[in-house]
């Protein structure tokens, strides 16, 4: 689909924060929680996007060469980072759900 429609003219110098933006909101623990788990089960391991068909070495890389940019890998793994540190993000998830939201007075101050 990419090749077929007209890209934005500015596209090269902002593809990646577009992708950033979509990937965090894809795996957002609130929004979409089973996908944020998906995304944390995979540990410290390193993310590869292979791309054989494709041959696209920007956003991935050869699967068995691993020759490529593998920018989306990248990208994810920073986004799992993210999770990560964000202790709040999985506080109190309870069978993929988001803790309850605190009633005025539950918090003593």
């Amino acid at each position: 689909m990419g090749r077929r429609c007209k890209l934005r003219a500015d596209w090269e110098q902002v593809k990646e924060s577009v992708m950033l933006d979509l990937l965090r909101q894809k795996f957002s623990p609130f929004q979409h929680p089973g996908m944020a788990w998906k995304l944390m089960n995979t540990g410290e391991r390193k993310l590869y996007e292979g791309t054989p068909r494709w041959t696209d070495l920007y956003w991935g890389c050869d699967p068995i060469t691993l020759k490529g940019k593998n920018r989306l890998g990248v990208l994810l793994m920073q986004v799992r980072d993210e999770i990560r540190d964000d202790a709040q993000a999985f506080a109190g998830y309870k069978n993929g759900q988001p803790p309850k939201p605190l009633e005025r007075g539950d918090v003593k101050t």
